[in-house]
């Protein structure tokens, strides 16, 4: 079996997985940007002079960070294909996808990781291929539902095909269910294991600050970040030398004069390079994720490759992955308080603090979690693609 994992950004969670399916399958991971958008997470080829198509393979050696071919171990190919843009309506993209489709036609499955609406060209030009689809976001964003509404309308449109479809959430898993009874034997729940590849970055040198809690990631409405900052001007009282870090690019939604005054809190606005971040993980005690509502949790994926516990909010696929107790806790959503009490316990607790960072470091080699586990899944979907038992 041969597959093309053809993926739209997602890098931190699609390398992962390219590696852990060549355990089992031939595979190819074809990332997939336009020309004026050369950055994402472990991905950054902006100083690097790229035309529109299939890039050859010394143009791919330039793009990747050594951390991620060092990280692939030439376990799989990797390959990247560039568009002049997003634009669906536009004549080079849509020559693009057709010289895209010649390439891809040699591949048994086509397993698209993530959405774009130049799909819709790629299944036009390949009319009798096998097509699996990870679906990431199935619905948007609080604050952002003006957003990638055509794209929206076409996971429903994909969930509606014959092609077998990934959730990677169980809430959107149960609702797509429900919505889409007749298609129970080609929706699948696959979740993503731990971001392991954040591991292969050397942060010797990288001077970031020291942090109690922490909270990383694009700043948006929905990440309740208003709810971290309560829940750290409370636990001052109990631990006067606390310090908060909020790190990540975007425009705050509320007014942040307040934290800038106040020396406990450290704000870097900006895009966090992947070195920087896992300094800045590596520096922390506790990572809390506030938001408001969610669908992944790679946030918390993340920090578990360094063992750190994650509060995080009963929402998304954070329901999936933390486990109260063991590698961190669940909180209400738009609760400080709650953030606030588990955040003390954690802080005042060190023997509780180092069994949950142990129980951690477990659950990725041998839990539900764990990559081998999930490739094993993905092989099965794939089988069944392909009809064969």
């Amino acid at each position: 079996m041969k597959v093309a994992l053809v993926s739209f950004g997602h890098a931190d969670s699609a390398i992962p997985m390219a590696k852990h399916l060549s355990e089992f399958v031939e595979i190819d991971l074809l990332f997939t940007f336009p020309l004026n958008r050369r950055k994402n997470n472990v991905i950054n080829f902006e100083k690097i002079n790229i035309k529109t198509g299939l890039q050859n393979e010394n143009t791919v050696n330039k793009a990747f960070s050594e951390e991620v071919k060092n990280y692939i171990s030439k376990k799989f190919k990797l390959r990247l294909f560039i568009y002049k843009n997003l634009k669906i309506k536009s004549l080079t993209n849509l020559v693009l996808s057709w010289k895209y489709s010649r390439i891809l036609r040699k591949y048994d499955v086509i397993h698209f990781n993530g959405k774009n609406m130049h799909i819709l060209f790629l299944r036009f030009f390949l009319p009798n291929k096998k097509f699996v689809y990870t679906v990431h976001d199935l619905e948007n964003h609080t604050g952002e539902k003006a957003k990638n509404i055509l794209a929206q309308k076409f996971n429903h449109q994909i969930l509606k095909s014959n092609s077998h479809v990934v959730i990677q959430n169980k809430d959107d898993y149960n609702k797509v269910l429900q919505d889409y009874k007749e298609k129970s034997a080609t929706i699948h729940f696959i979740p993503f294991g731990q971001l392991e590849i954040y591991k292969y970055y050397n942060t010797a040198g990288i001077k970031v600050p020291e942090s109690d809690i922490l909270f990383f990631g694009r700043i948006s409405p929905y990440k309740g970040i208003e709810y971290f900052i309560e829940a750290a001007k409370k636990l001052k009282e109990d631990f006067p030398t606390l310090k908060a870090t909020i790190a990540g690019s975007g425009k705050f939604y509320f007014d942040t004069k307040e934290i800038e005054n106040d020396k406990s809190f450290t704000v870097i606005n900006k895009f966090i390079e992947s070195d920087e971040l896992v300094a800045l993980i590596k520096a922390c005690k506790i990572v809390i994720c506030p938001y408001t509502d969610a669908t992944q949790s790679g946030v918390a994926l993340t920090a578990f490759v360094f063992n750190k516990p994650v509060i995080a909010t009963q929402t998304g696929g954070f329901k999936d992955v933390i486990k109260n107790g063991l590698n961190g806790y669940l909180v209400p959503v738009k609760d400080a308080e709650a953030i606030y009490e588990k955040a003390k316990l954690l802080l005042e607790n060190p023997q509780l603090f180092e069994k949950i960072s142990k129980n951690i470091q477990n659950e990725a080699e041998t839990g539900e979690f764990s990559w081998n586990k999930i490739a094993q899944n993905y092989i099965k979907v794939y089988k069944k693609a392909l009809n064969i038992e």
